[in-house]
């Protein structure tokens, strides 16, 4: 079962999402800080991190997209942003996370990226595997 690690600090967006996502079949789990988020990344393997750009100060949430990067097994990254503006998006990008949404984010929206996200994942972590078994 693909697991994401879901991370608001709005309770009732936690919520939503949770519900939706474990509806389509995920394992969820559930951080509304910076500093829970980081000590999950470091304690279990992600298949995403879907997490708000600002957590409990401006651009936590891109913080902790960096350190999902840094990771020897790095999860699929989709953060969301309540008021963008430019050069927040240009950091979001610059970082290459994989998908960048806007609040409020539709369902059908939720439901695709995260499809998506974890297909090109999922078909990336095969081909890392297929390299390492045929050295």
């Amino acid at each position: 079962m693909p697991s994401v690690l879901l991370v608001d600090p709005e309770p009732s967006v936690i919520f939503t999402l949770r519900m939706i996502l474990e509806r389509d079949g995920y394992l969820v789990r559930t951080a509304n800080s910076h500093r829970v988020a980081a000590a999950l990344l470091q304690d279990e393997s992600w298949d995403i991190l879907i997490t708000e750009l600002d957590l409990e100060a401006e651009e936590l949430g891109l913080r902790l997209a960096r350190e999902a990067k840094s990771l020897r097994v790095r999860p699929a990254i989709f953060v969301y942003v309540s008021y963008p503006d430019v050069d927040r998006l240009r950091s979001a990008l610059a970082l290459r996370v994989d998908y960048c949404g806007f609040k409020p984010l539709e369902v059908e929206e939720i439901r695709n990226v995260v499809r998506l996200l974890l297909a090109r994942h999922s078909a990336s972590r095969n081909d890392g595997l297929q390299l390492s078994m045929g050295r």
